[in-house]
């Protein structure tokens, strides 16, 4: 299987001011690197997944904590970086999580729900749906107990920080390169 190439540039959430201009930037920047339509928009349009204005080049947004960052990809993909934070985990996975992702999670240390939430949030990112009542109706830990695919998505979590966890949900297989800024 041909690998996606995806790029991933994280920086403080400080420097960013004018997000749609750092994006096409990116954007720019990543077509011309791997050969793909140059986009010269960033099109947004309520209830639709954030796209360029040109076939063949996608990106996906995530904040948290002190960071931003933008993943860039020649196939569709989603990404969420998250921050450990205190949290009602159980109430959130009794709200959100499929009745197999609760399972999993009941014999994990307390960062495993991290694990769950940026895999179903790099998930709905990636299918463009956003996160609605039907984000419990779906696991993305396999009957193996994995969390590796999900319907059409492959995740791949990334290191990061401590205290931090990553996932990026792409069409395939990808080699991601990490750019941090600073």
């Amino acid at each position: 299987m041909i690998r996606a190439n995806i790029q991933i540039v994280i920086c403080p959430l400080s420097r960013i001011s004018a997000p749609k201009e750092i994006i096409l930037s990116l954007g720019t920047e990543f077509a011309r690197k791997y050969h793909l339509p140059v986009p010269y928009q960033v099109v947004t349009r309520p209830r639709q997944k954030p796209h360029f204005d040109c076939d063949g080049i996608y990106y996906s947004i995530s904040h948290s904590g002190d960071y931003w960052a933008c993943g860039l990809s020649d196939t569709p993909l989603g990404i969420d970086l998250q921050r450990h934070q205190p949290c009602r985990q159980a109430r959130i996975a009794g709200r959100f999580f499929h009745p197999a992702e609760a399972d999993w999670l009941a014999s994990r240390p307390d960062d495993a729900f991290f694990q769950i939430w940026t895999a179903k949030e790099s998930y709905v990112k990636f299918t463009g749906e956003g996160i609605t009542d039907q984000f419990s109706c779906f696991s993305v830990v396999n009957p193996d107990g994995g969390i590796d695919c999900c319907r059409n998505g492959y995740f791949q979590f990334l290191p990061f920080q401590d205290g931090f966890t990553f996932c990026v949900c792409s069409a395939k297989p990808a080699q991601i390169t990490l750019i941090q800024q600073s």
